[in-house]
């Protein structure tokens, strides 16, 4: 469904087996209108909150606003009773979902300082492992 939505909006699709096993996707009536997904670190205390979208389906605003807002809600409930101590989330400085984030009582980066962006690689098992120096 999110590969749909992203090819949908022209986003590339990353490999499926990169999200993460925590996922919610929020509907109403029967249409799915959102969906957002959860890493948890490996200590436990930090969870990201990561690949929220909401569906290119034709529905009001304002139930895909609920959709996503829910969906964001579940997700930190299963963060604080797994124990975790902060929620993150990478988004556009511009954009929309930074708004409502900020409402929710994220904390934005102050003014000033740079934008970050997200970059990836995909590993390949030919690749020679990383080194450490001594």
């Amino acid at each position: 469904m999110l590969v749909r939505w992203w090819t949908y909006r022209g986003i590339a699709p990353l490999p499926l087996e990169i999200f993460p096993a925590t996922g919610v996707v929020s509907v109403y009536g029967k249409l799915p209108l959102a969906m957002s997904f959860l890493y948890l670190d490996v200590g436990g205390t930090i969870a990201m909150i990561e690949w929220t979208s909401t569906s290119p389906a034709d529905a009001p605003q304002k139930h895909k606003l609920k959709a996503l807002l829910a969906c964001w809600g579940e997700l930190e409930r299963i963060a604080r009773d797994k124990g975790c101590k902060l929620v993150l989330s990478m988004v556009d400085p511009t954009g929309s979902e930074r708004r409502l984030m900020e409402k929710r009582g994220y904390l934005v980066q102050k003014k000033g300082d740079k934008d970050h962006i997200m970059v990836a690689k995909t590993l390949r098992y030919e690749e020679a492992p990383c080194q450490q120096s001594q």
